[in-house]
């Protein structure tokens, strides 16, 4: 036992849902080292959710905020965090213990490889899947960053043989005579239960013969207004109401999904890594197929790279070769049927799976806290570039910043600008980026709508097609119906206005437009349709004046506030939120700060693009909460050199 000096371990609590994958290298290590400092680093207000799930040892560790978190670091000799994004601490030695297995594609970046002094991998799968992420990005391996295989704590349990499967059910009030399907997708956008999730649920649940379990990941506990973890909706209300329905129906809320899983005969998931902690039990899993997470969700991470393929990679999918996959929800009987009569085939490849998941089977905290103590031993130090103390720190951002703002920001600023008189030209004079005269004639040259020539002009694959995939995700909310009055701000080419036509009438059509030339366009290309009333009018840059208040039931801007200045933006919500009637629905596209990073910024610079405005989401959401808007779903669509977000958003 270690009696003499004390050393000292941090662990980073990136959410309370995420205690659980070091709670039992915490506790091992406590156990075997009582004398040693152990602070836990706490990144939001789990405190006290800390405090009632480990009341018997809570006392005995330091408990910090991040925010004081300087005033501390130096007292570190080892940081650990199961949250690869919240990155390793300068001067400290950095471990990364991860939070599941690889199964989305976001496992490792740059900035997490060169963040760390050590990644504790899970198994074969873990380590491949890095080696894979480097060679792909043509990256290379850090000579300051070790792997070491080490096991996954949080699974040791599941081989423990002390669970009382029977006792278990009865405490969730389920039949123990009927067999249990665990449904547990994944809560990420274009994932199963953002799509189909409900009609998932209430499918398998109408299966009376089964016990069905429904566990969210933990991203779900996030607030509605955490759009990235939610989609805006409350998973539990939501499911909760479905467990009125269905008496075989149990919305599984402990964090640790584990005696789930041991009580559980198939699991139906999609890209989750929970598929592989179900496969080490050999048990079958039926996996949801998810395209438009792959084409859509991870291109917006990775716009360079073909990201469709990955949803053949096992890295990616969660393990999609070991088991079945289905497309709907028709097809779950003959899945669930399949999987059950044919035991001893499924999980398929069961050798492999035993091979690539796990080192150290049910020993993963015995290993780690093994390895930790053997590199306090050690007294390893970081090897990463070092930073200086926080005061010379700070002095010399600002002398570096001062000495290269000539050579690097003051041109962007100046280009910047110069979109900017650009974009105010547009406002007021009316003169567009796009020449309405030479488009129109070489689309007719070319014996192609403007749409399509516009697209064909693109030389990325996901861009042509654009303007239909975004209309018809609009469709599917089921909210545009006939005879009802649409406006559009910056209606442009008209090719939304072409495409929503052709599958709704609406009463009236309002179409605002600075550029000249394309109002003219617009006026006689559509003033002449007999069933709908068009009415072009002369945009502002601004205001919506020449429509009634409380007059529209949807209003549509593509395209525009990417450009617009904020305040331009804000003045044309306002003015949005005056013409829709109550209960309509204002549907447009622009940058939020949470999806525009450094690497978005890069990527624009390189595309010698420059014209995108960032909108602050919280500045977003202050203004929807004090003009009785609800953002009711958002979603992703490629544009220029990355991603932009579609908000759909309701007046009260």
């Amino acid at each position: 036992m270690q009696k003499n000096k004390k050393r000292t371990l941090a662990f980073g609590l990136a959410s309370i849902g995420e205690f659980q994958f070091f709670e039992k290298i915490l506790k091992k290590y406590l156990e075997t080292y009582y004398n040693d400092n152990v602070y836990i680093i706490h990144y939001k207000e789990t405190n006290n959710a800390l405090k009632q799930s480990i009341p018997e040892i809570y006392k005995r560790i330091i408990h910090i905020s991040y925010k004081n978190i300087e005033n501390y670091k130096t007292d570190f000799d080892i940081f650990l965090t199961t949250e690869q994004y919240i990155l390793g601490i300068e001067n400290v030695y950095s471990i990364c213990l991860f939070h599941g297995q690889p199964s989305k594609g976001l496992t490792f970046n740059k900035n997490i490889i060169n963040s760390f002094d050590a990644f504790f991998l899970y198994g074969k799968l873990h380590k491949n899947t890095y080696y894979d992420f480097i060679k792909t990005f043509s990256l290379k391996h850090p000579k300051t960053l070790e792997l070491f295989e080490v096991g996954y704590s949080k699974t040791d349990e599941l081989f423990n043989n002390r669970f009382d499967k029977n006792e278990f059910l009865s405490s969730l009030k389920l039949d123990i005579s009927k067999k249990t399907i665990l449904y547990a997708p994944a809560f990420n956008e274009y994932a199963s239960l953002r799509e189909i999730g409900i009609e998932i649920i209430e499918e398998i649940a109408s299966l009376t013969n089964y016990n069905i379990i429904a566990k969210l990941a933990i991203d779900c506990l996030e607030p509605t207004t955490n759009y990235y973890a939610t989609g805006g909706i409350d998973w539990f209300t939501e499911i909760g109401k479905l467990q009125k329905k269905y008496s075989n129906l149990i919305l599984y809320k402990e964090l640790n999904i584990n005696k789930a899983l041991l009580c559980s005969d198939i699991l139906i998931t999609d890209i989750s890594s929970v598929s592989f902690d179900f496969l080490v039990l050999d048990k079958p899993v039926i996996f949801i197929n998810t395209p438009k997470f792959f084409s859509i969700y991870l291109q917006k991470y990775y716009p360079e790279a073909n990201t469709k393929s990955w949803e053949n990679e096992i890295y990616t999918n969660g393990g999609k070769e070991f088991g079945i996959s289905i497309d709907n929800v028709s097809e779950f009987k003959n899945a669930i049927f399949e999987v059950e009569n044919n035991p001893n085939k499924y999980p398929l490849n069961k050798e492999k799976i035993n091979d690539i998941l796990l080192y150290n089977k049910g020993k993963g905290a015995e290993k780690a806290v093994d390895k930790i103590n053997e590199l306090l031993v050690k007294k390893v130090k970081t090897k990463r570039k070092k930073a200086k103390h926080k005061l010379y720190y700070k002095q010399r951002i600002k002398n570096l910043i001062k000495k290269k703002l000539n050579l690097l920001i003051k041109p962007i600023l100046i280009k910047y600008k110069l979109e900017i008189i650009r974009t105010s030209n547009k406002q007021t004079s009316g003169k567009g980026f796009i020449g309405a005269k030479e488009t129109i004639r070489a689309a007719q040259e070319a014996n192609l709508s403007i749409c399509d020539y516009r697209e064909n002009q693109e030389n990325h694959p996901l861009k042509k097609g654009r303007r239909n995939r975004i209309i018809e995700r609009i469709l599917s909310y089921n909210i545009i119906e006939n005879n009802q009055t649409f406006l559009e701000i910056g209606a442009g080419t008209g090719m939304y206005v072409e495409k929503i036509i052709k599958t709704i009438t609406p009463k009236t059509y309002h179409i605002y437009e600075t550029a000249n030339d394309w109002k003219d366009y617009l006026a006689n290309r559509f003033q002449n349709n007999s069933q709908i009333n068009f009415l072009i009018h002369q945009a502002s840059g601004v205001d919506l004046k020449q429509t009634n208040s409380n007059s529209c039931d949807i209003v549509f801007a593509h395209g525009v506030f990417v450009y617009l200045s904020s305040v331009q933006t804000f003045s044309y919500l306002k003015e949005s939120v005056r013409v829709l009637k109550k209960g309509a629905y204002l549907i447009f596209d622009c940058y939020l700060d949470s999806s525009f990073n450094t690497n978005s910024i890069r990527l624009w610079i390189d595309y010698k693009m420059y014209f995108p405005v960032v909108i602050s989401e919280k500045l977003l959401n202050s203004f929807c909460r004090e003009n009785d808007l609800t953002i009711i779903s958002k979603f992703s669509e490629i544009h220029g050199a990355t991603q932009v977000d579609y908000l759909i958003i309701r007046k009260k």
